[in-house]
């Protein structure tokens, strides 16, 4: 059982979702899902190979060599998770027999099996693009270096950029800081605008763009800093209640059904984006500020756009006030 079990649930791995709406055990599919889809994020924490023979007997030995990251207490909680999945097959094969349990371990599988490397890839570009959730901080700015007395300030051309490893979250943060400029009356232009994903974001591109657009200043924003701590956290349960009258006068049978779900992964962050503006005269910096924020994140959502109009926010705001931009 555990071996057959084993090889079955290391091969998944998940997307968002519930695809087990349509079947007709939704509680045992949802059960089964829901286990597997945090074993998946679990193995990302400890970089586990989650397709490996032989590995779930290893895990379930206590053998954290697996782990090609060391996290005690994720690795404990796949061990926790696997022997969960183990008793959730054997009561869904009491309630509903082997042939009808093996339908819904086959139906998660197939509906849900993606390649692991997405998630991998997810993980590691939680940079910004990836870190998104609507519990922020508004961004608290301080000023790095004060406008210089030869600055040419105010600007009225100016070229904004954003240097992420997400070309989406520099596109995203670009557009809301020309949004910002432009509502003022600054010729302000993304970078992103004028380059795709295959040109390479180097001084010579940009130089390019502010020969062609005749900008006399550059806006650059990039990652200072990123720190992340992680921990798991209890998720709320699902309940639904189905309430019929009985055969006694004002008394009503409740039966409640209450969906379980494990523990779910969040990652907390500190944010720290740093921020210049270059004369195009001098190619010299005149003005820098930093702009720290918080997050706090669950690892399967990404789904928020108000850190980068808030960044944005903080960075023009900081413009106008030290007179660089009207």
């Amino acid at each position: 059982m555990v071996r057959r079990l084993a090889r079955a649930v290391l091969d998944w791995t998940f997307a968002e979702g519930d695809i087990m709406g349509e079947h007709k055990h939704k509680y045992w599919g949802r059960q089964i899902e829901g286990i597997a889809n945090e074993l998946s994020k679990l193995a990302i924490v400890c970089d586990i190979e989650l397709g490996k023979d032989g590995l779930a007997e290893r895990v379930l030995k206590n053998d954290e060599s697996v782990c090609g990251r060391k996290n005690p207490a994720a690795f404990q909680l796949i061990r926790k998770h696997l022997m969960a999945l183990f008793s959730v097959e054997e009561g869904a094969i009491d309630r509903l027999g082997a042939a009808e349990t093996k339908d819904i371990l086959d139906a998660v599988r197939t509906a849900r099996k993606i390649d692991l490397m997405r998630y991998a890839l997810r993980a590691l570009l939680l940079t910004l693009a990836a870190t998104l959730l609507a519990c922020s901080s508004t961004p608290q700015v301080s000023t790095v270096q004060t406008l210089e007395e030869s600055a040419e300030a105010p600007y009225d051309r100016v070229l904004v950029i954003a240097l992420f490893k997400s070309f989406d979250a520099r596109r995203y943060l670009e557009k809301e800081v020309v949004k910002i400029l432009s509502a003022r009356g600054v010729n302000a232009v993304a970078s992103t605008s004028l380059m795709d994903t295959r040109t390479p974001a180097t001084r010579p591109t940009f130089l390019a763009m502010v020969d062609e657009l005749d900008s006399d200043a550059v806006l650059v924003t990039q990652l200072a800093s990123l720190e992340t701590t992680s921990k798991m956290k209890d998720m709320n349960p699902e309940v639904s209640y189905n309430v019929r009258p009985t055969w006694y006068y004002n008394v009503w049978s409740v039966d409640q059904t209450e969906y379980i779900e494990p523990q779910g992964l969040q990652l907390k962050h500190k944010l720290v984006l740093a921020t210049q503006l270059y004369s195009a005269k001098t190619r010299e910096p005149v003005w820098a500020i930093e702009a720290k924020s918080k997050f706090t994140v669950n690892y399967d959502r990404y789904n928020d756009y108000s850190i980068f109009i808030k960044e944005a926010e903080a960075i023009t705001g900081r413009l106008v006030r030290d007179g660089l931009v009207r």
